[in-house]
C-alpha cells in the first residue's frame, strides 16, 4: 500500500514542477500492483482544488472537466472512521499543526504501516524528522 494526499494527486493531473516525478512514482506503483489509499477527504480536496484552478482561469473549463473526470477514474481506496479522525487530532497536536486535515493522511498511512507521499513541502518538513516513512515528491527530483 501507498498513501497519497491531494497535493500529490493534483500534481498527476495538473502540470507543475513536480508532475514528472509524480507520474513516474504513480506509474511505478501501478506497475507493481500497489494499492493506493487515502482518507475520504481526498475526494473533496482534489475536487475543490481543480474547481478553484478553473475559477482562477489557470485551467480552462474543458480542461478542468477532463482532469476531474480523469481523477474520478483513479483507483484509490478511500476510507474514514472515527478512530482515524481521533488519531489525526492527536497527530496535529503532536506536530503543532493548525489544521487536522493533513494529519488524516498521516494517520491512515500510520495505521496501514505504509509510505505516505505528499507534494506539500510544509507538511513534509513538519514531520520528516520523526516519521521517516513520509516522503515529499520534491525530494525525489
Amino acid at each position: 500500500m501507498i498513501c497519497v494526499d491531494a497535493s500529490f494527486i493534483v500534481r498527476l493531473l495538473v502540470p507543475d514542477a513536480f508532475s514528472i516525478e509524480a507520474r513516474k512514482q504513480w506509474g511505478n506503483w501501478r506497475h507493481a500492483g500497489m494499492q493506493i489509499i487515502a482518507p475520504t477527504l481526498i475526494l473533496f480536496e482534489v475536487s475543490a482544488t481543480l474547481r478553484r484552478l478553473v475559477y482562477m482561469k489557470k485551467l480552462s473549463p474543458a480542461n478542468g472537466d477532463n482532469v476531474f473526470n480523469e481523477f474520478s477514474r483513479f483507483d484509490i481506496l478511500v476510507s474514514h472512521d472515527d478512530p482515524l479522525r481521533d488519531r489525526a487530532w492527536q497527530l496535529a497536536k503532536q506536530f503543532n499543526q493548525p489544521r487536522t486535515y493533513d494529519m488524516n493522511y498521516v494517520a491512515l498511512a500510520e495505521r496501514h504501516n505504509c509510505p505516505f507521499w505528499t507534494a506539500d513541502e510544509r507538511l513534509y518538513n513538519s514531520v520528516r524528522t520523526q516519521l521517516q516513512w513520509v516522503h515529499w515528491i520534491g525530494a525525489s527530483t
